[in-house]
């Protein structure tokens, strides 16, 4: 079914609720009866090229283009500078010393544990607990106003035990278990 342009109505302005397309119909058929196209039949002049929609589109569009563009590239720059910087960045290097001393203290009370006993689980749960509790224990001192608390400085205080326990576990079990290993003594027989 073919929609009803308003070029009837012998204006060239549309009510806002209809379309471009029925907007630019209207006026395509009114300058085709205006101007007289000589070779081209009445339906043929009423219709819009489909080249010419575009075209007539992006034109009237531009102003808004360029005030869409100019606020894209505007607005970071003005939610940049209002941006308060992190005063506790995940980067900063208060965080490699958590993450490193954590993962220190863990494997040393890892391994000082395997001289008291040769229980894995239990040199495990040591080195773990003894990382995680001087985390902990250097948080608490900050709550308590010594210091600034930060629960990215105890993430990476966790991040770092788990690190520094796991790398004790891979050393005791690929590289000193077989090291220690006493050897075959040979049979007489």
């Amino acid at each position: 079914m073919r929609r009803r342009s308003l070029a009837h109505l012998g204006t060239t302005s549309a009510p806002p609720f209809v379309s471009a397309a029925e907007r630019l119909r209207g006026q395509r058929r009114t300058s085709a009866r205006a101007t007289g196209v000589v070779g081209v039949s009445a339906s043929r002049a009423e219709e819009p090229s489909c080249h010419a929609l575009p075209a007539r589109m992006a034109s009237t569009n531009r102003g808004g283009l360029a005030i869409a563009l100019v606020l894209l590239l505007a607005l970071p720059r003005v939610a940049h500078a209002q941006a308060v910087p992190d005063p506790d960045p995940w980067w900063g290097p208060d965080k490699a010393l958590h993450f490193g001393l954590s993962a220190a203290i863990s494997g040393a009370a890892y391994g000082f544990t395997g001289a008291f006993d040769e229980r894995r689980p239990v040199r495990l749960a040591v080195g773990a607990g003894v990382g995680l509790l001087a985390g902990a224990t250097k948080e608490l001192l900050d709550l308590a106003g010594l210091g600034h608390p930060s629960w990215k400085d105890f993430t990476l205080d966790v991040i770092g035990t788990a690190c520094g326990v796991l790398v004790a576990f891979l050393l005791d079990v690929f590289v000193f278990t077989p090291l220690l290993k006493p050897a075959p003594v040979p049979q007489p027989g």
